[in-house]
Protein backbone atom coordinates (compact mmCIF):
# COMPACT_ATOMS: atom_id res chain seq x y z
CA UNK A 1 0.00 0.00 0.00
CA UNK A 2 1.44 3.35 -1.04
CA UNK A 3 0.02 6.51 0.49
CA UNK A 4 1.17 9.97 1.41
CA UNK A 5 1.71 11.61 4.81
CA UNK A 6 1.38 15.36 4.93
CA UNK A 7 4.23 17.14 6.68
CA UNK A 8 4.13 20.83 7.39
CA UNK A 9 7.26 22.67 6.34
CA UNK A 10 7.07 26.36 7.14
CA UNK A 11 4.08 27.90 5.37
CA UNK A 12 3.76 25.04 2.89
CA UNK A 13 3.19 21.32 3.06
CA UNK A 14 5.31 18.51 1.71
CA UNK A 15 4.00 15.04 0.90
CA UNK A 16 6.07 12.23 2.32
CA UNK A 17 5.87 8.58 1.42
CA UNK A 18 5.60 6.82 4.73
CA UNK A 19 2.76 4.31 4.75
CA UNK A 20 0.12 6.39 6.50
CA UNK A 21 -3.46 5.22 6.04
CA UNK A 22 -5.11 8.56 5.25
CA UNK A 23 -5.12 10.97 2.38
CA UNK A 24 -3.41 14.40 2.54
CA UNK A 25 -6.87 16.01 2.70
CA UNK A 26 -7.76 14.00 5.79
CA UNK A 27 -4.44 14.41 7.63
CA UNK A 28 -4.95 17.85 9.25
CA UNK A 29 -8.49 17.03 10.37
CA UNK A 30 -7.50 13.59 11.65
CA UNK A 31 -4.64 14.90 13.74
CA UNK A 32 -6.75 17.59 15.42
CA UNK A 33 -8.49 15.17 17.82
CA UNK A 34 -6.06 12.27 17.77
CA UNK A 35 -5.30 12.38 21.50
CA UNK A 36 -8.65 10.98 22.59
CA UNK A 37 -8.62 7.27 23.37
CA UNK A 38 -4.93 6.70 22.65
CA UNK A 39 -3.13 4.23 24.92
CA UNK A 40 0.35 5.79 25.16
CA UNK A 41 1.86 2.77 26.90
CA UNK A 42 0.61 0.40 24.19
CA UNK A 43 1.96 2.70 21.46
CA UNK A 44 5.39 2.83 23.07
CA UNK A 45 5.35 -0.95 23.52
CA UNK A 46 4.56 -1.40 19.81
CA UNK A 47 7.38 0.96 18.89
CA UNK A 48 9.90 -0.88 21.09
CA UNK A 49 8.90 -4.52 20.56
CA UNK A 50 11.04 -6.65 18.21
CA UNK A 51 9.38 -8.37 15.27
CA UNK A 52 6.47 -5.94 14.84
CA UNK A 53 5.26 -5.76 11.23
CA UNK A 54 6.25 -2.57 9.42
CA UNK A 55 2.63 -1.53 8.85
CA UNK A 56 1.80 -1.87 12.56
CA UNK A 57 4.94 0.03 13.51
CA UNK A 58 4.15 2.81 11.02
CA UNK A 59 0.64 3.09 12.41
CA UNK A 60 2.02 3.37 15.96
CA UNK A 61 4.52 6.03 14.83
CA UNK A 62 1.75 8.13 13.27
CA UNK A 63 -0.53 7.72 16.29
CA UNK A 64 2.27 8.73 18.65
CA UNK A 65 2.90 11.86 16.59
CA UNK A 66 -0.76 12.76 16.19
CA UNK A 67 -1.54 12.22 19.89
CA UNK A 68 1.65 14.07 20.95
CA UNK A 69 2.92 11.10 23.00
CA UNK A 70 6.16 12.51 24.43
CA UNK A 71 6.92 9.13 26.09
CA UNK A 72 7.50 7.79 22.57
CA UNK A 73 10.52 10.03 21.89
CA UNK A 74 13.22 7.54 23.04
CA UNK A 75 11.64 4.70 21.03
CA UNK A 76 11.29 6.93 17.96
CA UNK A 77 14.97 7.88 18.23
CA UNK A 78 15.91 4.19 18.25
CA UNK A 79 13.76 3.61 15.16
CA UNK A 80 15.91 6.11 13.25
CA UNK A 81 18.38 3.19 13.04
CA UNK A 82 15.82 0.86 11.43
CA UNK A 83 16.89 -0.91 8.24
CA UNK A 84 13.49 0.09 6.78
CA UNK A 85 13.90 3.59 5.28
CA UNK A 86 10.16 4.29 5.50
CA UNK A 87 10.28 3.65 9.26
CA UNK A 88 13.24 6.04 9.48
CA UNK A 89 11.40 8.84 7.66
CA UNK A 90 8.19 8.33 9.63
CA UNK A 91 10.14 8.34 12.92
CA UNK A 92 11.95 11.55 11.99
CA UNK A 93 8.64 13.17 11.02
CA UNK A 94 7.11 12.07 14.32
CA UNK A 95 10.06 13.43 16.31
CA UNK A 96 9.70 16.71 14.46
CA UNK A 97 5.95 16.73 15.17
CA UNK A 98 6.73 16.17 18.85
CA UNK A 99 9.22 19.09 18.80
CA UNK A 100 11.96 16.70 19.99
CA UNK A 101 14.87 19.03 19.21
CA UNK A 102 17.14 16.78 21.27
CA UNK A 103 16.82 14.25 18.43
CA UNK A 104 18.36 16.54 15.79
CA UNK A 105 21.74 14.78 15.87
CA UNK A 106 20.08 11.38 15.52
CA UNK A 107 18.03 12.59 12.54
CA UNK A 108 21.20 13.92 10.88
CA UNK A 109 22.94 10.58 11.47
CA UNK A 110 19.96 8.78 9.93
CA UNK A 111 20.13 11.06 6.88
CA UNK A 112 23.81 10.26 6.44
CA UNK A 113 23.11 6.53 6.65
CA UNK A 114 20.27 6.72 4.12
CA UNK A 115 22.60 8.51 1.73
CA UNK A 116 25.36 5.92 2.17
CA UNK A 117 22.81 3.16 1.55
CA UNK A 118 21.54 4.90 -1.63
CA UNK A 119 18.02 5.48 -0.27
CA UNK A 120 17.90 8.81 -2.06
CA UNK A 121 14.13 9.37 -2.11
CA UNK A 122 13.93 8.87 1.65
CA UNK A 123 17.01 11.08 2.09
CA UNK A 124 15.26 13.85 0.17
CA UNK A 125 12.28 13.48 2.50
CA UNK A 126 14.56 13.72 5.53
CA UNK A 127 16.14 16.89 4.14
CA UNK A 128 12.72 18.60 4.28
CA UNK A 129 12.24 17.38 7.85
CA UNK A 130 15.71 18.62 8.79
CA UNK A 131 14.83 22.02 7.34
CA UNK A 132 11.67 22.10 9.41
CA UNK A 133 13.62 21.17 12.55
CA UNK A 134 15.90 24.12 11.86
CA UNK A 135 18.70 25.41 14.01
CA UNK A 136 22.42 25.84 13.37
CA UNK A 137 23.22 22.12 13.29
CA UNK A 138 20.53 21.47 10.67
CA UNK A 139 21.61 24.49 8.60
CA UNK A 140 25.26 23.38 8.59
CA UNK A 141 24.26 19.87 7.52
CA UNK A 142 22.07 21.17 4.69
CA UNK A 143 24.78 23.59 3.52
CA UNK A 144 27.28 20.73 3.37
CA UNK A 145 24.88 18.53 1.41
CA UNK A 146 23.94 21.38 -0.96
CA UNK A 147 27.61 22.13 -1.65
CA UNK A 148 29.15 18.70 -1.90
CA UNK A 149 26.76 15.74 -2.25
CA UNK A 150 27.59 13.41 -5.16
CA UNK A 151 23.98 13.16 -6.36
CA UNK A 152 22.68 16.34 -8.09
CA UNK A 153 19.00 15.92 -7.06
CA UNK A 154 20.10 15.62 -3.42
CA UNK A 155 22.22 18.79 -3.72
CA UNK A 156 19.26 20.55 -5.35
CA UNK A 157 16.83 19.45 -2.63
CA UNK A 158 19.19 20.61 0.12
CA UNK A 159 19.46 23.98 -1.64
CA UNK A 160 15.67 24.26 -1.87
CA UNK A 161 15.32 23.48 1.82
CA UNK A 162 17.93 26.11 2.70
CA UNK A 163 16.01 28.71 0.67
CA UNK A 164 12.85 27.87 2.60
CA UNK A 165 14.72 28.30 5.88
CA UNK A 166 15.72 31.87 4.99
Amino acid sequence: MLVVVLLSVGASSVGVLAGCDRSPEEAPAASAGAGAGVDAEKLVETLEREGVAAEARLEAIHKARDAKVAKAIPALQKLLKSPNPEIVVASAAALNGLDAREATGSVLEAAGRLGRENHYEQLRQLLFIIGDIGGPEARTYLETVADSHDVPPIRHTAGQVLERMN
